[in-house]
């Protein structure tokens, strides 16, 4: 029979292991899409994202993996403090900031998963840094989110911000390519969204698809902390 003391210490274990695994997936992040992010720069872009120096942060792929990176970055801290004290107590602020970046990578993901794949080939979507930008750190932020940094569940209505990076993206692109077009220095059409002259039903499509990915980051996190965290209902 378990006593106090053996149900604190398999706790606290458990902790630990979940914690190092954060700070692990959270230090991996933050490199792989650092070095990315610089190979644009060295050298240029790859597959899909051909663009060279600054012109990479017009891509949502960028953009989404250094938001995540940035509050992987801005984690760490947390996930040592947490080894050292055999806790998983993280900032409100910090927590929200961090589902947002993975809703934002998710959105990433599953965009190439599901629509770039089919139309430009998996085969050039994840060629060199567009591995880790596209598949890697996606999945390693996903998981440290609902599972590694599950410290405690937040309201539903908070997920809500999860659409904000989407949201705010989606306004620019719309910008340069809709209304500004490439032929009047916008961008071009490198996402797809307006082939066949239907950008009203990419964007209504885009940001319901956002939603979801919003509910399915919060729910996977909710299940997680009650299943596998053991947390009270």
């Amino acid at each position: 029979m378990e006593t106090k003391a053996d149900v604190y210490m398999n706790n606290r274990k458990k902790t630990n292991i979940f914690t190092a695994a954060a700070l692990l997936c959270n230090l991996l992040t933050v490199a792989m899409v650092a070095q990315s992010v610089l190979h644009f720069f060295i050298r240029s872009g790859e597959g899909n994202m051909t663009a060279v120096g600054a012109g990479c942060f017009i891509y949502f792929t960028i953009d989404s993996n250094i938001l995540a990176a940035l509050f992987c970055l801005i984690a760490l801290p947390f996930n040592v403090r947490n080894l050292i004290r055999g806790e998983m107590r993280y900032p409100l602020w910090l927590k929200i900031g961090y589902f947002a970046g993975t809703v934002a990578v998710s959105v990433t993901f599953w965009t190439v998963v599901l629509f770039l794949g089919p139309i430009l080939g998996y085969s050039i979507l994840y060629v060199g840094v567009n591995l880790p930008l596209h598949l890697i750190c996606p999945l390693l932020v996903f998981f440290t989110c609902v599972l590694f940094q599950n410290s405690k569940e937040f309201r539903l209505s908070i997920a809500d911000v999860g659409i904000l990076p989407t949201l705010i993206y989606g306004t620019v692109y719309f910008y340069q390519v809709i209304l500004t077009g490439a032929g009047s220095g916008g961008w071009e059409d490198f996402y797809h969204f307006n082939d066949g002259g239907l950008w009203y039903i990419s964007i209504l499509a885009m940001l319901a698809a956002t939603y979801l990915l919003c509910l399915g980051v919060y729910f996977a996190h909710r299940l997680c902390g009650r299943l596998l965290l053991k947390k009270p209902a």
